[in-house]
């Protein structure tokens, strides 16, 4: 299950990294400006929408389909990582109360009760937001900055850099202030 959202995730990620660069060719397209040489995306595009290719309503609908398939993607996703989290929390507690019923008495005389649960329902819901949002966001963050960065970069390069300056700005300043 935990590959099956990682695989849903990548390609949600992929679909979004995918919807601008085919808005860029739509528009390239239907201002019918002469490419020196057809991309690859646009050959694809155009052989998928065929004599509609020189229709706005084909390429708004087509983005629109890539943006619902990412969407569905998405919510998958994140379906399985929350149920993921959910039985694991499920799991860690029918093991900890197992645990709890075979302590003696002394361990109960040592430790409040209402101690112990508020322990336990807190690291409990840590561990299961560890194992659903936990892994979900740096797995969403990954496969998407990676796909767009490359996808930037073949634009124009240039572009790419400035978008990244005020990310590493960012970090040296941090870095600067905290050490």
């Amino acid at each position: 299950q935990l590959l099956l959202a990682f695989i849903l995730v990548l390609l949600a990620n992929l679909l979004l990294v995918l919807n601008p660069l085919i808005l860029r060719q739509g528009l390239l397209v239907l201002m019918s400006q002469d490419l020196e040489e057809e991309s690859f995306l646009t050959s694809i595009l155009r052989s998928f929408l065929g004599s509609s290719a020189h229709s706005a309503y084909s390429w708004g609908a087509l983005l629109l389909a890539i943006a619902s398939l990412a969407a569905l993607f998405k919510y998958y996703m994140r379906t399985i990582f929350i149920t993921l989290g959910r039985q694991v929390e499920m799991t860690m507690r029918e093991k900890v109360f197992q645990r709890i019923q075979s302590q003696s008495r002394a361990f109960f005389d040592r430790h409040e009760i209402g101690d112990l649960l508020s322990r336990l329902t807190n690291d409990i819901t840590a561990y299961r937001d560890l194992l659903g949002p936990g892994l979900m966001y740096p797995a969403f963050v990954i496969t998407l900055v990676t796909p767009a960065l490359l996808a930037l970069f073949s634009l124009s390069a240039w572009m790419a850099l400035m978008s990244l300056l005020p990310i590493i700005t960012i970090y040296l300043f941090n870095l600067l202030i905290h050490y």
